[in-house]
C-alpha cells in the first residue's frame, strides 16, 4: 500500500482551496480504482479555524476498497507551543511528518492538497516494484485555475503555464566541488517519494521554522541533500510520468521568518557534509495522541 500524506486547514488558502482539494482527491480516488492502487490518504488537519467547517464535511470523499481517507488533527493548542504561531497557522513540513509518522502505506507519497496526479504515475505506482534506499522525484507542471471542465487530465494537459523542471549544476560548481551532487528540489514539497523505512531514517523532514535568505522556505530541499548525502538514490521520473498544480495565490499562510540556522544548514548539506543531525525520537508529534478519523472502508491490503 502507499499513503498520500497532505497537510490542509479549510482556511480558504490561496483562494477556492476546498474546491481544489476536492478534485486532488475525486483525481486520486478514481486513479486509484482504474488501475488497483491500494492507497490511504493521511490529511493531517492543522489547526483547523474553529469558526469553519472540519475537513471531514467539507470536503466529499469518495472512497472504496482502493481508497481509504484518514484525518488527523492537530490542535489550536498543539499549534500555539511553536514559535511565531500567532503568524504562521500551519507548518507544513511539522504537518507531514505527523503524517508520515502515522502512515501505513510500505511506501509514501508526501504531497500537497492542490496537486492532480496524471494517469500515468498511478499506473506507474500500481506497477513498478519500488527500491528501499531510494527516493523518487517527479516534474511538477503548474496549470491555469479554477478547473471548471469534466475532463480535469485533459484540461491540465491542454492548459499549462510552468513547468518546474530539474536544473543540473552548473560548471563552476562542478569545478570547485567536483563530488557536488545536486538533486531535484524544485517543487519537491509536491512529491516525494520513498519508503516509510527510509523516511524514519531521516526522521522526515527537519522540524526548523524559518526561511533561507533567498526568502524562500528550504526545508523539503534540505530533505533532499540529507537522503543524498546518507546514501540514498535519486530516481528523477520522465515523460509522462508527471504531476500537475493548480494554481493560485500565494499569500495566506503567514510570512515565514528568516533563520540563520536554516541557512547555515542549508549551505552545509550543500557542500556534500554529512548528516548534521538528526530530529529527536519525537518528531512528527510522535509522543502525542491525536485525534483521527477514519472515512471509508479498509483498505484490501
Amino acid at each position: 500500500m502507499i499513503s498520500f500524506v497532505v497537510v490542509a486547514r479549510n482556511d480558504n488558502y490561496g483562494g477556492d482551496f476546498n474546491q481544489r482539494m476536492q478534485i486532488f482527491t475525486d483525481v486520486l480516488s478514481a486513479l486509484c480504482i482504474k488501475h488497483q492502487l491500494q492507497a490511504e490518504l493521511v490529511v493531517v488537519e492543522w489547526n483547523p479555524p474553529e469558526d469553519r467547517e472540519r475537513l471531514q464535511t467539507a470536503i466529499k470523499w469518495d472512497t472504496h476498497s482502493f481508497y481509504q481517507v484518514r484525518i488527523i488533527e492537530v490542535s489550536h493548542k498543539l499549534h500555539q507551543a511553536y514559535a511565531f504561531s500567532d503568524r504562521i497557522p500551519l507548518y507544513e513540513f511539522i504537518g507531514k511528518n505527523v503524517g508520515i509518522k502515522r502512515a501505513r502505506g510500505e511506501y509514501i507519497v508526501a504531497t500537497n492538497p492542490d496537486i492532480i496526479f496524471s494517469d500515468e504515475i498511478i499506473w506507474w505506482m500500481a506497477n513498478y516494484k519500488l527500491k528501499q534506499s531510494t527516493y523518487y522525484r517527479a516534474t511538477r507542471y503548474d496549470v491555469e485555475s479554477p478547473i471548471l471542465e469534466d475532463n480535469v487530465l485533459e484540461y491540465c494537459k491542454n492548459h499549462i503555464i510552468r513547468i518546474n523542471s530539474y536544473t543540473k549544476p552548473s560548471i563552476l560548481s562542478l569545478l570547485r566541488h567536483p563530488s557536488y551532487k545536486r538533486p531535484f528540489t524544485n517543487a519537491s514539497g509536491d512529491f516525494t517519494l520513498m519508503s516509510k523505512e527510509d523516511w524514519c531514517k531521516l526522521s522526515g523532514y527537519r522540524e526548523m521554522i524559518g526561511a533561507s535568505s533567498s526568502g524562500w522556505l528550504v526545508i523539503d530541499g534540505i530533505l533532499l541533500y540529507s537522503a543524498l548525502n546518507d546514501g540514498m538514490k535519486e530516481i528523477r521520473l520522465g515523460e509522462p510520468l508527471r504531476i500537475y498544480h493548480q494554481e493560485h495565490d500565494r499569500k495566506g499562510h503567514g510570512n515565514i521568518p528568516y533563520s540563520v540556522y536554516v541557512d547555515d544548514y542549508y549551505k552545509a548539506l550543500k557542500q556534500n557534509k554529512k548528516q548534521l543531525g538528526y530530529n529527536n525520537a519525537n518528531w512528527g508529534l510522535g509522543n502525542m495522541e491525536l485525534s483521527e478519523i477514519t472515512i471509508g472502508d479498509k483498505c484490501l491490503s
